[in-house]
């Protein structure tokens, strides 16, 4: 059956956001074996100010309603992983099989998805090797992550103490990609005042 050309826009654009949302799923779930390598979170900012327009139960309200909002909350935080061996160790970043999460929790947090709709190539992502003793940084500058880094968004909607941790994850392990693995952080405490 051939499909009119806006049918077949439609079921790209279904097909696309049903393996997003398969993505998403995983990603919020831990994958792989305990890796040595380390992880944590570095706040560069550890106080924020809520945007006059992105504050209070009604916009909360419209996140959760409508799954979609406008950019998420710019931060200045590293996610920085580091080899305790003595030995270098590769792993593969950006890959479609994995995925940098953010875990946000406190008065005010909402999580959505972010974009929807992406190109159909699959990616391998690239190898990054981290010397012995060595650690290797991953900015992070706005509350978005999951599927290239844009899968979901999340939001702080009220003023208060805030947790933020961060989960890395490749399910990788087979037709020659790396081996599966978790990096998980502790979580650390942001401050977040009321829009002036």
């Amino acid at each position: 059956m051939t499909l009119p050309s806006s049918g077949l826009g439609l079921t790209l654009a279904i097909l696309l956001t049903t393996a997003v949302w398969a993505q998403v799923k995983q990603s919020q779930e831990p994958a792989g074996d305990k890796s040595p390598l380390q992880a944590r979170l570095i706040a560069h900012e550890d106080t924020y100010t809520l945007a006059a327009d992105q504050q209070g139960e009604a916009f909360a309200k419209m996140l959760q309603e409508k799954m979609q909002g406008p950019p998420p909350p710019e931060v200045d935080l590293v996610f920085e992983i580091k080899n305790p061996t003595d030995k270098d160790i590769t792993i593969t970043l950006g890959a479609d099989s994995g995925s940098l999460d953010l875990i946000l929790k406190g008065p005010g947090a909402v999580t959505i998805p972010g974009q929807r709709i992406f190109t159909r190539e699959f990616r391998t992502g690239r190898p990054v090797t981290i010397a012995a003793g060595k650690t290797h940084e991953i900015p992070i500058k706005q509350l978005k992550f999951g599927f290239r880094g844009v899968g979901m968004h999340a939001y702080w909607t009220e003023p208060g103490q805030y947790t933020l941790a961060a989960r890395l994850t490749n399910r990788g392990g087979r037709g020659g990609m790396p081996p599966a693995m978790t990096l998980e952080t502790e979580p650390i405490t942001l401050t977040v005042k009321a829009a002036k």
